[in-house]
């Protein structure tokens, strides 16, 4: 049988996941809001502002954290929640006149529950309470008697990020109230969980006398219950002609989903590596959840182990079996968010290679995201070597029945 590991293997197991968790979050985000001013599309002839993309993955919410919450799974759980920060930004309420805003949480798990206290710079009452709103729906935990806190920062560049600004002319103002009513219609996007909806183009004509009228270009077969679900709702967002009688433009309505890869392939490339930077940020969340989890089953079967070792009691082999097969069943799972996670960067590498020969402005990126995916893949590979020394570890029963642990 083999021997059950020694209980001063749960120190080397610790430092292992502050490690992880360290390299995790040095290589998830490639680059700043600023470098997405730089990046960015500078010209996608638009007719007029305010026609972002929406990340439909803010209107769901994940599965509750597992208990005991420790610090990489609450790390992990506010890192995937960003998305749902950023959006909060969208609305030119939630901010003040100054061009950056910082969000600042301070968040907290306790015998209450989450504990949340949002702050920042130029960030209006509106904004917090949105931030807070969202967070609570995106991280759902148990009250815990052991506290654990976390901090997470967040920056938005009105010119470099989603931001509606009202006032400029009529179209682009609807066009902004459209934008900013797109998290309330959550329920279109119901059927696109794990997929991104293809983006649609519609022609708006509004009048003051007969009201908005929404004809998409194009539309695929497939799209049309998602389509007609967001033209129900679009025609009765308020509208104001200003001085003229009549209005029309071109609606465009982009959308990501940080929760999945399958459609990005119909965005545009540009905005396809928005897409994915937007997913990497939900895949290294995943791998810091994973790691979490695998660190508090980690620390269970250590208990085991030690109360064997100190009085070998045949009813505890049970608890050791037990044990180890959660030990392993979380490595597993902290395996599978890593090679999620490498094989979304490389896409990443690729795409960014492909932008870097026709605009030299992505060849920065593409240089940091090669360096990125070496160090992630070095990552899985540490996350695949302890999987297999966890199944090697196990207590293995005899063929005549079970035996128990062999002392150290």
């Amino acid at each position: 049988m083999t021997p059950i590991p020694a209980c001063t293997q749960r120190s080397a197991r610790a430092a292992g996941a502050s490690a992880s968790l360290a390299l995790l979050l040095a290589a998830s985000s490639l680059w700043s809001p600023a470098t997405h001013a730089q990046a960015a599309p500078r010209n996608l002839d638009f007719d007029v502002a305010n026609q972002f993309p929406f990340d439909i993955a803010t209107t769901q919410a994940p599965p509750a954290l597992p208990a005991p919450v420790n610090q990489a799974m609450l790390t992990g759980a506010l890192y995937r929640a960003r998305p749902v920060v950023l959006e909060c930004l969208v609305a030119p309420a939630s901010r003040g006149t100054a061009r950056r805003t910082v969000v600042h949480v301070d968040a907290r798990v306790d015998g209450g529950g989450l504990q949340l206290t949002v702050g920042g710079d130029n960030l209006a009452a509106p904004g917090r309470a949105c931030v807070e709103r969202g967070l609570r729906r995106q991280i759902r935990v148990a009250p815990q008697p052991t506290p654990v806190a976390v901090v997470l920062e967040v920056e938005h560049l009105a010119d470099a990020q989603p931001g509606v600004r009202l006032g400029i002319n009529p179209a682009s103002d609807f066009s902004g109230q459209v934008r900013l009513a797109l998290p309330a219609w959550g329920h279109c996007f119901a059927n696109y969980g794990g997929r991104v909806p293809p983006p649609l183009v519609a022609d708006v004509a509004i009048t003051k006398a007969g009201g908005v009228v929404v004809a998409y270009r194009d539309l695929p077969a497939a799209a049309k219950p998602f389509a007609e679900c967001l033209r129900q709702r679009i025609v009765r967002v308020p509208y104001d002609t200003g001085a003229s009688e009549k209005l029309g433009f071109p609606l465009r309505l982009w959308f990501f989903n940080s929760a999945a890869d399958a459609g990005a392939d119909a965005l545009e490339p540009q905005l396809r590596m928005f897409q994915f930077d937007a997913r990497r940020d939900r895949l290294a969340g995943d791998v810091a959840v994973a790691l979490g989890a695998r660190t508090v089953a980690a620390t269970a079967y250590d208990v085991v182990v030690h109360q064997y070792q100190q009085a070998p009691a045949p009813t505890l082999v049970p608890a050791l079996f037990d044990g180890c097969a959660k030990l392993v069943s979380a490595s597993q799972a902290w395996v599978v968010t890593n090679e999620a996670q490498v094989a979304h960067n490389r896409r990443v590498v690729t795409l960014a290679g492909t932008l870097a020969k026709t605009d030299p402005a992505w060849q920065s990126l593409a240089g940091q995201a090669g360096n990125a995916l070496n160090r992630m893949d070095a990552e899985m590979q540490a996350a695949r070597r302890r999987l297999a020394a966890d199944r090697a570890a196990c207590p293995r029963p005899k063929a005549a029945g079970t035996a128990p642990p062999a002392k150290k």
